[in-house]
């Protein structure tokens, strides 16, 4: 059974000569029509569209960065004064401690 198969898959698979006309069917309904001054704007007007959008994320990505960073300068700023209040309270608090302790 095998050896059938083998045989008529060889059958199948051996080579044949192409038709008459069959390369010059093949690259007929592989070439590329020709295109007309239309074609071209239309692709440099997408290349454009592309380049302003490209332009536009870049600037509005640089406009997120800028305004995140004021807003963890600010962070910092409030943090920093928080933490100076609670230092001086703490230090108020040992030096009133530390004066109940030796009067």
């Amino acid at each position: 059974m095998s050896e059938d198969f083998e045989a008529q898959l060889r059958g199948a698979l051996r080579r044949q000569e192409p038709s008459a006309g069959f390369a010059e069917r093949v690259i007929a309904k592989t070439s590329v029509p020709k295109r007309g001054k239309r074609a071209w704007v239309v692709v440099l007007a997408m290349a454009a569209m592309l380049a302003i959008a490209f332009l536009a994320n870049r600037e509005y990505k640089q406009r997120r960065a800028a305004e995140a960073h004021r807003q963890a300068v600010v962070a910092l700023r409030i943090t920093a004064e928080k933490l100076n209040l609670v230092r001086n309270k703490m230090m108020t608090r040992q030096a009133r401690v530390a004066e109940t302790e030796n009067p």
